[in-house]
């Protein structure tokens, strides 16, 4: 019977070994189970994070395209901007350009007007003393006339009374 004890005893500690054994791999099993939700949750949350990350990263390539459009679009309304404003002060200098050569042209029409009125002036001028010459020599001789014609008259008075 001794062997049979003894078999019995190793049966025992082959026993409590087992059921330390397993009371060390429940427990095992059990922080396993802990450390698997604890990794889940992290990996929800990781998840979580990274469609989070992945939603703003779409929000911002979608705010940086509509950026490009519209740079692009600023960039062309630039160049036409500049484009008209180049037509626009080239048609000014033209138009100045038209403006001065008018002005210039007026001004010699007018400097030949203003020359040519003095010499008509000046003309007008000496024949008006000419005229004004003619007559004072007109006024003389029509009072050496009238002179003449009142003595006629007188010498003819007198002759009339002498005859009479």
């Amino acid at each position: 019977m001794s062997k049979f004890k003894e078999c019995m005893r190793e049966y025992d500690a082959i026993i409590k070994g087992i059921k330390g054994k397993e009371e060390t791999l429940q427990k095992e099993n059990e922080e396993q189970r802990q450390q698997l939700q604890v990794k889940e949750q992290e990996f929800k949350e990781l998840e979580k994070s990274f469609d989070d990350m992945l939603s703003r990263y779409n929000r911002l390539k979608a705010v940086l395209e509509k950026a490009v459009k519209n740079e692009a679009t600023l960039k062309e309304a630039l160049t036409a901007a500049q484009e008209k404003n180049k037509a626009s002060q080239e048609k000014a200098r033209k138009i100045k350009e038209m403006a001065e050569a008018k002005i210039r042209e007026q001004d010699e029409k007018l400097s030949k007007i203003e020359t040519s009125s003095k010499s008509e002036i000046t003309r007008l001028e000496t024949t008006l003393k000419r005229k004004e010459m003619d007559v004072g020599r007109l006024e003389a001789s029509l009072e050496q006339k009238k002179k003449e014609c009142t003595e006629l008259t007188e010498l003819c008075d007198t002759l009339v009374n002498k005859m009479s």
